[in-house]
């Protein structure tokens, strides 16, 4: 629990300093051959993270209807270069990630009870165009993900980890390439996993995500912005051991959906609040539970401030 103080506070101290106005951005740009521009720590992102995916940097929380458990998401992507075309050209930008996500199974007032927490840290090279209909862009990625059952799994008065699932080794390193096309209200996206490294090595390296956002009643000038986003990943199965009592994978493939409903509150293209309508079915959002596939519905919050 303490961590995830830690790391609340870095992000949002990460996030005050990166709000600087268009005035201090220019003074960080620089003229670099080839009548390029250089823009150093820029305040947004070439490349948004998708909405909908649980695998990318949120800063809010959903709770779930049925049993109150929480997905506390904390976490930054934050720009280091941008490198700007002379006119309609294609811009590069290269983007750290850090961000966590924590299920929360029992909560009351500031007291959490985290059962389980997944990790991630890497980084990322954005080529992005415009084009006659908005935009194209691709992302490619190196993530390092590894999930860890916490000390709200433990039994306090037995010393015994609940349900019979214990703690195992977790991790995938992996490489990603998305791509996108996106319009003034819309945006699709696609792209294929490869981790060369998995632990426990039964884990499928190949995965794949596809989706799509959509503001139904795009306004630029408003300052609320109704969306709904979609997200599908295939992912290698699992299953929990019966003699090891930990998660390992399987031959199979499987799918997982997420989708958001809900609104944006803010000006367009800056820092926002937003609230939703939350579900997620298929592989369950903390991989220590990969092999879990009861559905999660519920609503949340969170702040968009890249």
């Amino acid at each position: 629990m303490r961590v995830l103080i830690v790391l609340a506070f870095l992000t949002a101290s990460a996030s005050l300093r990166a709000s600087t106005d268009t005035t201090d951005a220019d003074k960080s740009t620089h003229a670099v051959p080839g009548g390029r521009s250089l823009l150093l720590f820029p305040s947004t992102l070439t490349f948004h993270p998708p909405l909908a995916s649980p695998f990318e940097p949120h800063f809010g929380i959903i709770r779930d209807f049925e049993d109150g458990s929480l997905l506390a998401d904390i976490g930054n992507a934050a720009e280091i270069i941008r490198l700007l075309p002379e006119d309609d050209g294609a811009t590069l930008a290269a983007a750290a990630e850090f961000f966590a996500r924590a299920y929360v199974t029992e909560w009351q007032g500031f007291h959490l009870q985290v059962d389980a927490i997944d990790g991630f840290f890497g980084g990322n090279i954005v080529w992005s165009k415009p084009a006659d209909f908005g935009n194209t862009a691709a992302r490619f990625r190196f993530i390092h993900h590894s999930s860890h059952l916490a000390d709200g799994h433990l039994n306090s008065l037995t010393g015994k980890w609940k349900d019979g699932r214990e703690p195992a080794p977790w991790t995938k390193d992996q490489f990603e390439l998305l791509a996108a096309l996106s319009g003034g209200s819309w945006r699709v996206y696609g792209g294929v996993n490869y981790a060369t490294r998995t632990r426990p090595a039964s884990l499928k390296p190949l995965s794949g995500s596809a989706g799509f956002e959509y503001a139904p009643f795009f306004n630029a000038e408003g300052w609320i912005h109704p969306f709904i986003a979609y997200d599908f990943r295939l992912d290698g199965g699992a299953m929990l051991d019966e003699q090891t009592h930990t998660v390992r994978g399987t031959d199979a493939y499987v799918g997982a959906h997420s989708i958001l409903a809900g609104a944006s509150i803010g000006a367009y293209g800056k820092r926002s609040l937003r609230i939703f309508l939350h579900y997620h079915a298929g592989t369950h959002p903390l991989s220590e539970y990969m092999d879990v596939r009861t559905p999660y519905i519920g609503a949340g919050f969170d702040f968009e401030y890249f």
